[in-house]
């Protein structure tokens, strides 16, 4: 796979990858546009800044099949956080969301990290037991965001 960043040429290709999650769209509560796609661009957390942010297009044979928003040491230095992680429907079940988990994590762990945190809607099922499978548990903490509870899952990394 080729990898590399997002930039705002790219969102009409984000935009109809993400069009294509339904699903994922319906448990947020909203549909993906040019316009929230380019404020999610440079979208950080307090204290972050665009330095720590990797927007990332996962490609194979010049076709976008993924994409992860990626932050660096947050919410604490010894913390890489998975913002975002969606799949091209047409490619989902081949594993290559697997490989994008597996590859973060690899190399997270070799820049030192302890482990990884994320958000996860709370009641959808499909995302949860994806998460699970690699090994993200619930850490005991949520957050609200609009109408729907996102459940934060961890993942400590082996040193």
């Amino acid at each position: 796979m080729d990898i590399r960043r997002i930039k705002e040429e790219d969102l009409n290709e984000v935009l109809t990858l993400c069009l294509g999650n339904k699903e994922y769209y319906d448990y947020l509560h909203e549909q993906p546009t040019i316009e929230n796609l380019k404020a999610d661009l440079s979208a950080v957390p307090p204290g972050k800044t665009v330095d720590d942010k990797y927007f990332m297009g996962f490609y194979e044979e010049n076709h976008l099949v993924a994409i992860l928003d990626f932050i660096l040491r947050y919410p604490s230095d010894d913390t890489a956080y998975i913002g975002w992680l969606i799949v091209d429907q047409q490619q989902q079940g081949k594993g290559i969301a697997s490989q994008i988990v597996e590859m973060i994590c690899a190399r997270s762990q070799q820049a030192g990290f302890q482990k990884i945190e994320l958000g996860c809607i709370k009641g959808y099922a499909h995302a949860q037991n994806f998460w699970k499978k690699h090994g993200f548990l619930p850490n005991g903490r949520s957050k609200q965001m609009k109408d729907i509870t996102i459940l934060v899952l961890s993942k400590t990394l082996e040193s």
